[in-house]
């Protein structure tokens, strides 16, 4: 009698339980080789998702995987749905299951980007490193750096040229 019980009592919590579980399915991803500025909460830099004929940010992080600039990538992931996601993320977690892909860039590939908006983060200087809305970068001898540093936060709107120097390193070659 007690093992009758205690089998009902497993299977109403099996039940139950499935009924609030998030739904997981598999999908592929492809990511191109560089980010992109975009604006979630804050001006970040975002994966670029090429799966459509025209790339999209992809906000979201992915649970074990980790992006090196001038590598595109083809990736294996779980998407997990999330039924009562927080009102400020997402609905959707990823996580990553293979990396089927990983082609990196030429040395020299460039990486032009019009029209930044010059906000908090967007070119900032800790120590000796520059960083690119949290990217590191060098910086060529022909790039003013630091007068860049200097419109951060003014709002104004530049062109940047990065260039691909090779693992996962990227050298601001120009702006204006």
């Amino acid at each position: 009698m007690l093992q009758r019980m205690l089998i009902l009592l497993l299977a109403a919590l099996t039940m139950s339980c499935s009924s609030d579980s998030d739904d997981t399915t598999q999908q592929t991803l492809k990511f191109l080789s560089y980010k992109q500025p975009c604006v979630a909460t804050s001006q970040q830099l975002c994966l670029l998702a090429a799966n459509t004929s025209s790339p999209t940010y992809f906000y979201d992080a992915i649970a074990g995987f980790e992006f090196v600039w001038g590598h595109s990538y083809e990736l294996t992931v779980d998407v997990t749905t999330i039924k009562n996601p927080p009102a400020d993320g997402s609905s959707m977690s990823y996580e990553l299951v293979n990396v089927v892909s990983d082609v990196e860039d030429a040395v020299g590939t460039a990486y032009p980007y019009d029209l930044v908006e010059m906000m908090a983060s967007t070119i900032t200087k800790q120590g000796d490193v520059y960083y690119f809305l949290g990217q590191p970068f060098n910086c060529s001898a022909d790039a003013d750096c630091d007068g860049l540093v200097a419109m951060n936060n003014s709002g104004g709107l530049v062109n940047l040229a990065f260039e691909y120097a090779g693992d996962g390193n990227i050298t601001l070659t120009g702006w204006n």
